[in-house]
Order: structure tokens, then C-alpha cells, then sequence
């Protein structure tokens, strides 16, 4: 076929198409269909593509209901025949993927074997053990990035980028709230419908701007933070953007991302060889640079006041709920204390923190406690703590092993507190973490056909 003909054949398809969807008033997801294949071919044969795609669904995306299509599941599924494609093909091996397949498959699967075998629903089970699956992204990354060194550079950038997103929004919110052209009771259905995060005024009166994603905003700070002190790279524009996910960490009036980012800087300043003189430079500059945004109103006292009640279990309504959920998971867990109640259990006592997901809860550990019972919490505990050595283990880049090092601590710290560990979120943070961790072989990118 000559390419006239071609492209009048293609033509004449895409005026059928357009016909056939307004006679059915179908026409808005018309160019969803028509990008698609464009979208598909690039994520198939461009691995960079691939890699930034991912990010960008996960991160900007947290609540996976912007997108009319299941995006982040097809990205993810991409990953896998990738990760297939390097094993069988290109002989890739990482002797610590047994990890990946234990978190991420046999213990999800045999706890939902063990919720079903107890009479809860199937659904609820494979709803809430389901997340732990997009941990094996971690391994899909690694299988990419050994092969193509030049990658990790690629997951870092969009990483940091989209993340920047995130603060960005989050800070431009706050602002036109502040200024009365926008006020945050708008934003905050948007948000809710999608699953995204929060935004508006608390019952106990705090103003608060809350996005899921706001933990990988802390992990870019915390990356940043450790390029400015032990790398050659440009300062000024490291600190601008540590400033704006620093700002944006502040302004979402989270105790918990507060404590895991100032976890974090401390680690990173305390973990080098650093002078005194030096660490205080670099905290009084970030801290009243940032400071100097918010002196102007109420912030700080809102700030202080979440601070001076982290530990308030009588007066706090947070922290309230939260003592209750441990009350209630210990003593369901001392019913089923060997093998747990499986993923998807509610209380039998009645207690939930969310009506329509009464088997999902805000600590983390206590939750892992109960559902899977000792013998499954200490396999999950063991697996993530090697996890955690392998991380430990890089030799390449000094200021990477230390940024992550300190967002592994600082991530198990926010989940003792936070559903992280225990949803897609947190297993795609692992994933990135792992990916950047690991070392890379530039002569195996030779030895692997383009």
C-alpha cells in the first residue's frame, strides 16, 4: 500500500470514529482512543517513556480516580512483561527478589486464603491486600535501570519533579485561600471524590492542605537536602526547590510528615562529616527562609499548637482516635495471635475509622499485628528490614545512600501512624527507593540487544 493511500485509508477511520462517537455521545473519550496507540507504542519500545510515565500516574495521581482509564494498572502490568522480558531474555537476576515475591504475593495471598477460611468477604480481602503487588515495580525498575544506567538519573529528575508538583499546588492553594480568591472548601470535595487528600479547615479548627503524595514531597526534600551538603551539584537550584517541598510540608499541617521530615534533616546533617558551624548554617538558612513565608499570619500558631499536643491523648481528637484503634487491634489480635484474622478482617467489636473500608486503619503495625498474626508480622518485619540493608548497601553515590537511607527510616517512622506501609503507596515508594538504591553495570547495557 503507497502512503497516499495509507493515509487516506487512515483518514477516512478517523472520520467514521468521530461520526459513529457523536451519533453515541461518546466524543469526549474520543481522544483518549485515538492517543492511545501513540501512548501505547512509546511505553513498549522507550523505556525512559515507560519509567517517567509511572512516576507521574503514581505521584500526581495518588488516589488513581483522575484517569478514566485504569492508567497506573496498565503502567504497572508494562513493568512486569518488562521484568519477564530481562529475566528470560537478557538473563537478569537480583538475588534478593524472593523478598519482592513474599511481600508483595505469598503472604497477601496466603492471608487472603486465611481471611476467606475465617468468613470474610473475598472482595474486602483482595481490596486490602491488593496494594502490596506494586512492590514488584521495585524489581521491573532495577531490571530496567540495570541494563541502562543512565535511567536511575531519569526515575530521580521525574521523581523530584513530580513531586515539586505536588508542593507546588499545595503552596498556590494555600495562597489564594490566604488572599480570599479561592477559598480551600472548593477544593475539598475535588480532592475527597478522588481519593487525593484533604483541604479545608479541621473539626479541631486547624487549616490544613493534605495531599497522599505529600509523603514522596518529604522523600524529594530529604534527597535534596543531602545533594545540597555532600554533592558538587548547583545549589541555587537544589535550595529553591528544597525550599518549595519544604514550604509544602509545612503548610499541610501533618504531625506526621513533620516528624519524619525533621527525622530525616537530622539524620542526613548528623550522618557525614560535617562541622558544627556547617550544619548550622545550612538549618538556620533553609528554616528562615521558609519561616520568612508565613510570619504574616496565623500559621505558626496553628504549628505550634499541633506540636504542643503530639503527645495529648485526653484534649486531641487525632490522637484520640488513634488510641482507640490500638485498643481495639490489640485486643482483637490477642483472638487470633499466631496467623491473624487475614487482609480485608473488620473488629468484631464494630469499631472502624472509615465506613466504607471498616477493615483499613491509620496505625499501620497494628493493623500488619492483627491481620497477619505474629509468625506472618515477623516474615513482613524481616523482609522489610532487609530491604533495608540492601539499601544500606550501595556504594556508588554517597549523597543517594544517605538520602535514602534516611527516607527508609523516616518512611517506617510516618507509617507507624499512616497507612503507608500497608497500600500501593507506600510499596511504590519502597520500589523507588530500591530502584535508586541499587548498583548498576554499564557493561551489561553493551551486552543487551537495543
Amino acid at each position: 500500500m503507497s502512503q497516499k493511500s495509507l493515509i487516506s485509508v487512515i483518514t477516512f477511520i478517523v472520520i467514521v470514529a468521530i461520526s459513529v462517537f457523536a451519533y453515541f455521545d461518546l466524543l469526549i473519550i474520543l481522544p483518549f482512543l485515538l492517543i492511545a496507540p501513540i501512548f501505547l507504542f512509546l511505553l513498549l519500545k522507550n523505556d525512559s517513556f515507560l519509567v517517567a510515565s509511572f512516576i507521574y500516574v503514581f505521584v500526581i495521581d495518588s488516589g488513581n480516580g483522575l484517569s478514566p482509564v485504569p492508567l497506573r494498572e496498565l503502567l504497572f502490568l508494562i513493568l512486569l512483561i518488562k521484568l519477564v522480558i530481562n529475566f528470560i531474555k537478557y538473563e537478569f537476576r537480583d538475588n534478593k527478589a524472593y523478598l519482592f515475591l513474599l511481600i508483595s504475593v505469598l503472604i497477601p495471598t496466603t492471608s487472603v486464603m486465611i481471611s476467606t477460611f475465617r468468613g470474610n468477604l473475598l472482595t474486602h480481602a483482595i481490596d486490602d491486600a491488593q496494594g502490596y503487588i506494586f512492590l514488584l515495580s521495585g524489581l521491573a525498575l532495577y531490571s530496567i535501570i540495570y541494563f541502562n544506567p543512565n535511567l536511575k538519573k531519569v526515575v530521580l529528575k521525574h521523581f523530584i519533579f513530580a513531586s515539586s508538583i505536588i508542593a507546588v499546588v499545595t503552596i498556590c492553594l494555600y495562597i489564594l485561600d490566604i488572599t480570599g480568591i479561592f477559598t480551600l472548601n472548593e477544593s475539598r470535595q475535588f480532592l475527597s471524590s478522588n481519593n487525593l487528600g484533604f483541604a479545608g479547615i479541621e473539626v479541631n479548627g486547624n487549616v490544613r492542605i493534605f495531599f497522599r503524595s505529600h509523603i514522596y514531597v518529604m522523600v524529594s526534600l530529604l534527597i535534596v537536602f543531602s545533594l545540597i551538603l555532600y554533592s558538587n551539584t548547583k545549589k541555587i537550584l537544589l535550595v529553591t526547590i528544597g525550599l518549595i517541598l519544604g514550604a509544602s510540608i509545612l503548610i499541610s499541617n501533618t504531625r506526621g510528615l513533620w516528624l519524619g521530615t525533621t527525622f530525616g534533616l537530622v539524620f542526613i546533617a548528623l550522618y557525614g562529616s560535617l562541622t558544627f558551624k556547617k550544619v548550622v548554617f545550612y538549618y538556620v538558612a533553609i528554616i528562615g527562609l521558609v519561616s520568612s513565608l508565613f510570619i504574616a499570619n496565623e500559621f505558626w500558631e496553628s504549628a505550634i499548637y499541633r506540636i504542643s499536643t503530639i503527645f495529648n491523648f485526653s484534649t486531641d481528637q487525632s490522637n484520640q482516635i488513634r488510641g482507640q484503634q490500638a485498643t481495639e487491634l490489640l485486643n482483637e489480635f490477642y483472638n487470633y495471635p499466631i496467623i491473624g484474622k487475614g487482609f480485608g478482617a473488620s473488629l468484631n467489636s464494630g469499631f472502624y475509622r472509615i465506613a466504607d473500608i471498616p477493615y483499613t486503619f491509620e496505625l499501620s503495625y497494628f493493623e500488619l499485628l492483627y491481620k497477619l498474626g505474629l509468625l506472618g508480622f515477623i516474615i513482613f518485619a524481616i523482609s522489610i528490614i532487609s530491604i533495608f540493608f540492601v539499601i544500606r548497601s550501595q556504594k556508588e553515590n554517597k549523597p543517594m545512600k544517605i538520602a535514602l537511607t534516611a527516607s527508609f527510616l523516616a518512611f517506617l517512622l510516618l507509617s507507624g501512624t499512616n497507612p503507608y506501609i500497608v497500600s500501593s503507596l507506600g510499596m511504590f515508594l519502597l520500589s523507588v527507593i530500591y530502584a535508586l538504591s541499587r548498583e548498576t553495570y554499564h557493561n551489561n547495557y553493551e551486552s543487551r540487544p537495543s
